[in-house]
């Protein structure tokens, strides 16, 4: 699903001229993992406001990201 969808993106961009086709994978596997950890966020914060707890999931998102970003990013 999300890698259809930044393919399609992807193939947008290469018709507007906006991004070269030799950059075409790059662009595909970046909107690929926005997508990804855009249905990740929607779905932790819509949980949290369904269980009333969107502070707490909040602190758990701002401390996840912090702690993603010092140890070395999405691949860890």
């Amino acid at each position: 699903m999300y890698k259809k969808l930044s393919i399609q993106i992807t193939r947008k961009l290469i018709d507007s001229k906006i991004i070269p086709i030799d950059d075409a994978e790059i662009y595909h596997y970046s909107f690929e993992v926005m997508i990804s950890t855009f249905i990740s966020l929607l779905v932790i914060i819509v949980w949290a406001i369904i269980f009333k707890q969107l502070h707490n999931a909040l602190y758990f998102l701002v401390g996840f990201f912090i702690c993603r970003t010092i140890s070395g990013g999405y691949h860890a």
